[in-house]
């Protein structure tokens, strides 16, 4: 089974603590994006947005979940444009 709390550490250790921003949703704030996007995200990758969706590694820069929905790595937009182009859930 995979320690996701553990992988998480690895990516912020080696991301050298560098982030995007301070900002990280919460549960109630990432339920109403999975209602928007009407798609549910894995326990994991919630776990992971909470906790380490601002941190970036090198070029890697992670997609956003945004109040605005206007990040230019904004989850919303990417999703719905590789869906568009018949990419599935």
């Amino acid at each position: 089974m995979v320690d996701i709390l553990k992988i998480i550490e690895e990516f912020k250790n080696k991301s050298d603590g560098k982030y995007i921003s301070d900002y990280l949703p919460d549960e109630n704030f990432i339920a109403l994006y999975e209602k928007r996007l009407n798609f549910s995200f894995p326990d994991d990758y919630k776990t992971f947005l909470v906790t380490a969706m601002n941190y970036y590694l090198g070029d890697l820069m992670l997609f956003q979940l945004s109040e605005q929905g206007n990040h230019v790595y904004e989850l919303y937009t990417h999703a719905h444009e590789a869906w568009e182009v018949g990419v599935s859930k």
